[in-house]
């Protein structure tokens, strides 16, 4: 009588470390991919925060022939950050600070990118008055 074979049941520790090799490339090459758009769609957050604070001071202008000079005067606290979804939160949980300033007699949105918000490569976004926006690099704007 031939006896049974014993049919394995299982991976082999090769199989597994090919797997295990084969995700670690896939992670190599993804993570990457998915922090850089992350960055980008925060862009987008602080872009939009620039456009609604310069609409509110578009307002304030018509109403008192001047821009405000801090952003209470718009409605948003002293200081002011904003998280991913553009809601005001805390230091420790923003993205981009927001500030008026004013260069070279020009007032000024600034967005200072907060936390992991700094890896981005346009670093802080300027919205002037006159429309101009900083900076002009490629894919920033």
């Amino acid at each position: 009588m031939p006896v049974a074979k014993r049919m394995s049941a299982g991976f082999t520790l090769l199989e597994l470390m090919i797997v295990i090799v084969v995700v670690a490339v896939l992670a190599t090459i993804a993570l990457p991919v998915y922090q850089d758009s992350k960055i980008r769609s925060q862009r987008a957050t602080g872009k939009g925060m620039l456009y609604d604070v310069a609409t509110r001071q578009e307002q304030y202008f018509i109403n008192n022939k001047d821009y405000a000079t801090a952003l209470t005067e718009l409605g948003y606290s002293s200081v002011y950050y904003v998280d991913s979804k553009a809601n005001s939160v805390l230091l420790a949980d923003s993205i981009y600070k927001i500030e008026l300033s004013s260069i070279s007699s020009v007032d000024v949105i600034l967005a200072l990118p907060q936390n992991v918000q700094v890896k981005d490569s346009c670093g802080t976004l300027t919205l002037k008055m006159n429309g101009e926006k900083l900076p002009t690099t490629e894919g920033c704007w």
